[in-house]
């Protein structure tokens, strides 16, 4: 529309046109659909609007929500100009929703007969773990039980779950009987013997706080510790029956329980006293012994009478 103005002062100065936006109408909105169930207290709600052509358009939207099919609704956005926003609901609860769009020269939408949408929020869906890991899955022999071996932990798709752990019979389960399970940590239930067996298996369950469960064979090596042989003289030449001070030649042999058995041979300096007609030695180094089986420097008395 076009015009001139001629007011007390005269002509208006002709800079125009002069254009005037005539908005009659009402704005519209509408919060979009909501799944019928969702399991997340927090969801993602959308309102978008929509003003006359050529209107002044949405300046805000305020947005209504019911709780649990009340008819009594509760202002949750005011005056906001954002078209969607996080809402954060509880477990077991249902909430209905509905905008209302207000364009700028101060058109107000009327408020619907009933809500847009509604969604109900539920526990989330339990779903079964996956896998169990142990840290550490050997010990040394010859320990007292209640070593700790490892540490179990389990895969499982629902972030933030916890854990049982058991040891459970079925295959693989031959020697759960050596071993315990203390929260999460594996310990031994007996001290073990490399030479007697080296090779265990427990079958592990674990079960989540929803029920939920999976089951996993873990094989427990013992590792083998360098335990000390021991020696023995067989054989001594000539009879310590003479002096302290005179050499006499030996031959004996060494048992392994780590599985070897050598024989050796070597020489001394008698040490024989009147309380004790034998032989006292130091055996450092005789000849044919295997030293890596042994302790350097072991006394050994061997009295003769």
């Amino acid at each position: 529309m076009q015009f001139d103005f001629l007011g007390p002062w005269g002509p208006a100065p002709k800079t125009g046109p002069w254009i005037n936006t005539i908005d009659a109408g009402t704005p519209s909105s509408e919060v979009l659909d909501l799944p019928a169930t969702i399991d997340t207290p927090t969801f993602l709600v959308s309102w978008p609007g929509q003003d006359d052509e050529n209107s002044s358009g949405i300046a805000s939207y305020d947005i209504y929500v019911f709780t649990d099919g009340s008819t009594n609704e509760t202002l949750w956005l005011d005056h906001t100009t954002e078209t969607s926003g996080i809402y954060t609901g509880e477990v077991g609860h249902s909430y209905a929703f509905y905008s209302i769009a207000r364009d700028n020269v101060g058109h107000v939408e009327s408020a619907p007969s009933e809500p847009d949408t509604s969604t109900t929020i539920v526990p989330p869906i339990n779903e079964q773990p996956t896998d169990i890991s142990l840290s550490n899955a050997t010990v040394l022999e010859n320990q007292p039980a209640g070593i700790v071996v490892g540490t179990l932990s389990t895969t499982d798709p629902d972030a933030g779950d916890t854990f049982t752990y058991s040891l459970v019979s079925g295959t693989g389960s031959a020697d759960n009987s050596s071993f315990t399970v203390q929260g999460n940590a594996l310990k031994t239930a007996a001290s073990f013997n490399y030479e007697a067996k080296n090779a265990y298996s427990i079958r592990v369950q674990s079960t989540d706080q929803g029920g939920l469960w999976t089951e996993k064979i873990f094989p427990i090596s013992v590792t083998n510790v360098n335990e000390e042989p021991t020696a023995h003289v067989d054989g001594i030449s000539p009879t310590p029956a003479q002096p302290p001070g005179q050499t006499v030649n030996f031959n004996g042999s060494s048992n392994d329980v780590d599985g070897s058995v050598v024989g050796w041979n070597g020489h001394l300096i008698w040490t024989g006293s009147e309380h004790c007609r034998g032989l006292q030695h130091i055996i450092e180094q005789p000849d044919g012994w295997n030293t890596s089986d042994i302790v350097p420097r072991k006394r050994q008395q061997q009295c003769l009478v």
